[in-house]
């Protein structure tokens, strides 16, 4: 009798060895006070219940970075990519919402709680981010921008991925964790809409809420989110945001919310 619990507990004690949910990390930067004067309190529910659902759903460690400045931005991400990654297994969800600013050559700008309105030096340049992401080391990794044309930082990010980046594996849970993370993933998906729009009693932004909507429908049946099914809520949306991947990305991999 041992010995069948034993081989029943089997498959849920080598996804538990394989996928240590303590290695994933989340960092939350959002911006609800500014120099310019706009209303953005909304993002404070916003982002707190996203942060909520990994933290308490998925057995995320997270931490909020509000009206952050240059020098928490940088250090946070680095100190988080520059840690152990040994484990295959590490996961980094990065969360960026707030306004941005676009100049004259289309290069765009996160918008600091500091910076004036056209003061470019005093923001962070999506360049940056791109340069700064792509020397990640983390095995698995996801980067969320809502913040208006934010789709335009896909001009800093040379991929030759040209395969379906969200295939479709009918696999078994523990087969379809155990394949994906044996490879290196990194998607962004960063919003195309032109403004700051809000939807609903919430006041969501429209990519966040669907964002939310995929964390509490648990995956399709099996308590997993991959990419796949996150990409099926975006298309959903009016201003469909750009989803793709960097440079370290290797083909068939994956980004995977489990339930914990």
């Amino acid at each position: 009798m041992k010995k069948f619990t034993l081989l029943l507990l089997l498959p849920a004690i080598l996804i538990s060895s394989l996928y240590a949910q303590d290695n994933n990390a989340a960092l939350f930067f959002y911006t609800t006070d500014y120099t310019l004067h706009q209303d953005k309190t909304f993002l404070d529910f916003q982002t707190n219940s996203i942060k909520d659902d990994l933290m308490f759903t998925y057995g995320y460690r997270a931490s909020s970075y509000k009206n952050y400045s240059k020098i928490n931005f940088v250090n946070s991400i680095s100190n988080e990519c520059a840690a152990d990654t040994s484990n295959v297994t590490k996961q980094l969800f990065i969360y960026i919402a707030g306004l941005s600013a676009m100049d004259e050559a289309g290069n765009g700008y996160l918008i600091l709680s500091e910076s004036d309105s056209l003061a470019y030096d005093q923001m962070i340049s999506f360049e940056d981010i791109a340069n700064l992401i792509s020397s990640c080391q983390v095995q698995h990794l996801l980067l969320f921008m809502d913040v208006p044309n934010a789709d335009s930082i896909k001009k800093y990010i040379k991929s030759d991925i040209t395969e379906n980046l969200f295939p479709n594996d009918s696999l078994p849970r523990a087969e379809l964790i155990s394949s994906k993370f044996k490879l290196k993933a990194g998607f962004y998906i960063a919003s195309s809409d032109k403004t700051v729009s809000t939807i609903g009693r919430s006041r969501f932004s429209p990519m966040s809420s669907k964002l939310l909507e995929a964390f509490r429908n648990y995956g399709d049946g099996d308590d997993v989110i991959t990419m796949f099914e996150l990409n099926g809520y975006m298309q959903e949306l009016e201003a469909i945001p750009e989803i793709n991947v960097f440079t370290f990305h290797e083909s068939g991999g994956d980004f995977l919310f489990i339930v914990k």
